[in-house]
């Protein structure tokens, strides 16, 4: 990647990476609960674990090959991504905080209006 970003935009970008993680681990969370819950030998149980983190490992595993594959064909697809991105990483930030604002302030009426 060349130094075409500022620091506020890779920041930007960070925060929301974080944010998506965050997300993205709930999921994977809510797997191990429920084998952790089931009962499962541990050897059931590990082989359980280790399918299911396969299963949502295989597409980026599987695009990572297609990038080490297919190199020439998809660098310019990606530099436009990456520009994309650069470009309107702070508006994208800002949609995601004000999409979170707004259901926090949905759910804090809700329960404003369940006890009142």
């Amino acid at each position: 990647m060349s130094g075409s970003g500022s620091a506020g935009a890779l920041t930007s970008l960070a925060v929301l990476a974080a944010l998506v993680e965050v997300a993205t681990m709930l999921p994977y969370l809510a797997a191990v609960g429920l084998i952790a819950g089931a009962d499962l030998t541990w050897p059931v149980a590990g082989a359980t674990l280790a399918g299911y983190c396969l299963v949502m490992t295989l597409p980026a595993i599987v695009l990572t090959v297609a990038r080490l594959t297919a190199h020439r064909a998809v660098e310019p697809l990606l530099r436009r991504i990456n520009d994309w991105l650069t470009r309107n990483t702070a508006r994208l930030l800002g949609w995601t905080v004000g999409g979170i604002g707004i259901v926090l302030a949905l759910n804090a009426v809700a329960r404003l209006l369940l006890e009142g």
